[in-house]
């Protein structure tokens, strides 16, 4: 009965090392086809292949006049060519107690010349082997020798630069994971850099950026700008009242009815600090500028707050609200002035309204900004 080829003496560290080319069950490949055809045309065998042995077969990456794409390692000839460094000969494998009852020697394809040269890695290990077959005995002259050695040296080097390309793709995806995740850092320090914590809209830091960007953008264009500065209605009693959570739930109330209040992409709303909140309005008139107030008034105004001890819940706001119009023109400072005089204005009026500022309320009582409503 045919013997079983013995397993490498380092077995571990060569199917270690044949896992990490990644090559087997992967897609044929005409740099390994081009090597059959060559060893199969200048050997002068019906057969021949670029065989991988693997834990318990034989893996076929290129083959000529071969069909089946594996086979049981223990019934394999390229299993005894991965033991050594030399080349395998078997002139007539009828004859060869190795091989005389072999599945393969007694039916399809009736093998009886087999010549493998193995596939050595540079770690001096052979995974597999580049060998040529035939249905008849033969010899293998010398130079036929050197010829199978030298295209198994090709197949090797084919191997390698496989091994290379894959694991320079891994690199480039590695690399590529990095960048996206210091993108993702950057942006969140961006974002905590330019957010208050609390509410989760824009912090004054970022107000102030975005008015000086936009107002020289108004200039440039000719178009109106206003700003509401809102403060929480007697805050500082509610939050002693009632606590720091109870301050912190009203805050982030504010925030959230501030957020959905503006539906345009250039429309800012920021916390201005403590209880204090502004919203910065591009393109908008004096009277869209009211327009907004008043509905962020109400909205607060409609708001409950939980917390215990105060039975109806209501907080209210003053604003103040301010317009710079393309013929007045203006800086951030003038523009925060007039809309803090237009809050102040606001509380001594009883708080929980909107006032604009002189000019603002000139022009949405009838200039020609009163018609720069949103949209």
């Amino acid at each position: 009965m045919t013997k079983r080829a013995p397993l490498h003496p380092e077995e571990e560290k060569r199917q270690a090392l044949l896992d990490s080319y990644e090559i087997l069950d992967t897609q044929r490949d005409e740099k390994f086809d081009r090597l059959t055809r060559l060893a199969s045309t200048l050997i002068g065998t019906p057969m021949a292949s670029i065989t991988f042995i693997d834990r318990d077969r034989q893996w076929l990456k290129s083959a000529v006049g071969i069909d089946t794409e594996e086979t049981a390692r223990a019934d394999g000839f390229c299993a005894y060519t991965v033991l050594n460094d030399e080349l395998m000969v078997v002139e007539d494998a009828a004859a060869d107690k190795r091989f005389y009852d072999n599945p393969f020697v007694t039916g399809e394809p009736h093998v009886r010349f087999y010549a493998g040269a193995p596939l050595t890695s540079r770690d001096g290990l052979a995974v597999g082997s580049l060998c040529v077959i035939d249905s008849k005995p033969r010899v293998l002259a010398p130079e036929q020798r050197r010829l199978l050695k030298d295209l198994a040296a090709m197949a090797v080097d084919e191997m390698e630069l496989h091994k290379s390309i894959k694991q320079l793709h891994k690199r480039q995806v590695e690399l590529q994971r990095t960048q996206d995740g210091l993108r993702a850092a950057n942006k969140r320090l961006e974002e905590l850099a330019s957010t208050d914590a609390l509410t989760g809209i824009a912090n004054r830091r970022t107000l102030d950026a975005c008015m000086v960007r936009e107002l020289r953008r108004a200039a440039r264009k000719r178009s109106a700008v206003s700003l509401l500065l809102i403060d929480a209605d007697h805050f500082k009693m509610f939050n002693d009242l009632y606590g720091h959570q109870a301050g912190d739930a009203c805050l982030r109330m504010m925030g959230e009815v501030l957020r959905a209040a503006l539906h345009r992409p250039g429309d800012l709303a920021a916390r201005y600090g403590g209880e204090e909140f502004a919203v910065f309005l591009p393109d908008t008139g004096a009277l869209g500028a009211m327009q907004v107030a008043e509905a962020i008034r109400a909205e607060i105004e409609a708001r409950r707050i939980e917390h215990s001890g105060n039975e109806d819940g209501v907080v209210s706001v003053s604003i103040g609200v301010a317009t710079l119009v393309p013929d007045i023109g203006g800086e951030p400072r003038e523009l925060v002035q007039e809309a803090d005089s237009a809050l102040y204005r606001a509380k001594e009026q009883g708080r929980n309204r909107v006032c604009a500022a002189e000019q603002t309320a000139q022009a949405a009582r009838g200039s020609v900004f009163a018609t720069v409503t949103r949209h």
